[in-house]
């Protein structure tokens, strides 16, 4: 969970463009389409052992495999193929709004290649209240253009995070009538925008707030308008965000206290659960979390559930609450080569592919998510000075280089 200001609005109001946008900042002085490959599952290939010269043996061909073998050996393949609702291309949006492509774009040399890592992945942009009830339709517009580059086929990503008030002035109050017009107009002028676009939209991230606003029916209210309103969009999948394995984690009620909270969020209208967000766990023990909640909602007749789950700030996964330093919303980037400790490198890059082998995950969560994850999704933005804003360079290229996803 993080704690942030309302001075925030002004900042991320130039990230979207509609404002002087902040400049890069080094982490020394800090303030205290591309089209993403999807991967298919690797086909099985037995290499046959050339013939050898000289006194060598030759090595005896290989058994045939009999019919049981390669019936048992199909249906094991067969559950680490993902069945994801998103797959297809992944739009980039490559523009003023997006912190990482500008550094990307100003910079140059070894710079330039560690920071196109992130510029050149497809995010999800964040859209809230900063942007006027007004402005949003406008805005959503030319972001959708950018990012399809004129493919209308390719996904465009984006997180809706317009709750007000949030974070730490939602537990002591909660909205005004005034500022529930505004959030349903605001949700009403955006949904129009997006309209038939293909869209993966994650709606409200860190609503496990939700577990301590004054009133728990109105402000789970707004975010359901919000599931309902997306949810009726015929081409845009809706993910409702639950915190992760950690929040609420298992001795604050976890995945029975995380299904309380969507239910009252509207999961009924949508597609699935997002998770881990704006923390650091293990990308297995959010896919635990996801099938948990998917198995939980199954039995209450809501089914066809699936997860997408932030991998941008957890390469080398963590509990957020066990973290070592001062401020676990600004934890410490890893430094190349040393993953020891509490620290933040980026994790598996955003794909459909969810139980490839090359992720290094057990053979249990690649079950799991083959059967219960739609995409890995960097939602997260480690790369930003308290995850927020401005950009940090200088992090950046380090959250880059001590990635065990990276590979130069």
């Amino acid at each position: 969970m993080k704690i942030v200001t309302t001075t925030v609005a002004a900042a991320m109001l130039a990230s979207l463009g509609i404002a002087t946008f902040a400049a890069p900042v080094s982490s020394a002085t800090a303030p205290a389409r591309s089209q993403v490959n999807t991967w298919t599952t690797p086909t099985l290939q037995r290499q046959l052992t050339a013939p050898v010269t000289g006194t060598a043996q030759v090595k005896a061909p290989a058994r045939p495999v009999s019919t049981a073998q390669a019936k048992k050996s199909k249906k094991k393949n067969r559950a680490y193929i993902s069945r994801s609702k998103l797959k297809g291309t992944w739009g980039v949006y490559k523009g003023p709004g997006e912190e990482a492509w500008v550094a990307y774009e100003r910079s140059s040399g070894a710079k330039k290649k560690y920071l196109g890592y992130i510029a050149n992945k497809p995010k999800p942009r964040w859209m809230g209240a900063w942007i006027a009830d007004n402005d949003i339709g406008r805005v959503t517009k030319a972001y959708i253009e950018n990012s399809q580059q004129g493919n209308k086929n390719a996904w465009v990503q984006l997180t809706i995070f317009r709750m007000d008030p949030w974070y730490t002035e939602s537990q002591r109050r909660a909205p005004t009538d005034q500022q529930v017009r505004s959030y349903k107009r605001w949700i009403d002028n955006s949904a129009k925008a997006i309209g038939n676009t293909k869209t993966i939209l994650v709606l409200q991230p860190d609503s496990t707030f939700l577990r301590g606003v004054p009133n728990f029916k109105k402000s789970s209210g707004l975010i359901k308008y919000a599931a309902k309103k997306y949810g009726a969009l015929p081409n845009t999948r809706v993910y409702l965000e639950t915190g992760g394995w950690d929040w609420p984690a298992p001795g604050q009620g976890g995945a029975k206290e995380a299904a309380r909270l969507l239910q009252a969020s509207g999961i009924k209208y949508a597609d699935g659960i997002a998770t881990n967000t704006t923390h650091y766990n293990s990308t297995g023990k959010d896919i635990q979390r996801v099938a948990e909640l998917v198995k939980i909602f199954n039995k209450r007749g809501i089914r066809g559930l699936k997860g997408v789950i932030n991998t941008s700030s957890n390469g080398k996964g963590f509990t957020f609450g066990n973290y070592t330093g001062p401020d676990p919303d600004h934890a410490f980037a890893c430094k190349p080569g040393n993953l020891r400790g509490t620290c933040v490198t980026l994790g598996i890059p955003p794909t459909t592919n969810v139980a490839a082998a090359k992720w290094k995950l057990s053979k249990k969560s690649r079950r799991l998510a083959a059967k219960y994850v739609d995409g890995y999704m960097w939602i997260g933005r480690p790369w930003l000075y308290r995850q927020n804003i401005p950009f940090m360079e200088d992090r950046a290229v380090q959250l880059v280089k001590s990635s065990p996803f990276y590979k130069g």
